[in-house]
């Protein structure tokens, strides 16, 4: 599909639709979840940009699909519930666990208190993180103010991705991703 036209001035008067059609405030909590995980994909594509590891490359290329799919949950819950991903999500979530392991067998997190910032690519990499916390915060309100229960299961891989950054950062402190 083909954009004819980036504009449509359809959003004019603060309002956008999901795919049902239904016109939503845009400072809905819908909209307040999937700008949130729009800003998260975007900055782990900054975080991809600085680094030079390819295996981290590809596994957070991974993870932005995944970001893609809950999007497009959120955006349609009835779809979602039809596609089936439900299903797969443990095997995702599993993943993103042997990605954090990986980091972790390669590194040593001390028990202190981190204060970000150590070179660019950690410092980005945490702003990622915390992008990440604002986003599951946002899903969990989502999810829980607006009866969805159907996409509770995106609560764990959304966490999970959480510690999977944090680790991240701190092994680009040490090693640089070279």
């Amino acid at each position: 599909m083909r954009l004819k036209e980036l504009s449509t001035g359809n959003g004019d008067e603060g309002f956008s639709s999901l795919k049902d059609g239904e016109k939503i405030r845009k400072d809905s909590d819908v909209f307040e979840a999937l700008g949130t995980l729009d800003k998260l994909s975007s900055y782990i594509g900054l975080v991809k940009a600085t680094l030079k590891d390819q295996e981290i490359i590809k596994q957070l290329t991974y993870i932005q699909g995944i970001l893609y799919k809950i999007g497009s949950s959120i955006a349609d819950p009835i779809g979602f519930i039809k596609s089936g991903l439900k299903d797969l999500i443990p095997a995702k979530l599993k993943k993103i666990e042997k990605f954090e392991s990986k980091i972790l067998e390669k590194i040593r997190i001390a028990n202190v208190i981190v204060i970000p910032g150590k070179n660019q690519i950690s410092a980005h990499v945490d702003i990622a993180r915390t992008i990440c916390r604002e986003f599951e915060r946002k899903l969990v309100k989502f999810i829980y103010e607006n009866k969805r229960e159907s996409l509770k299961v995106f609560i764990p891989l959304v966490n999970r991705l959480g510690d999977y950054l944090y680790a991240l950062a701190r092994y680009t402190e040490n090693k640089r991703a070279k």
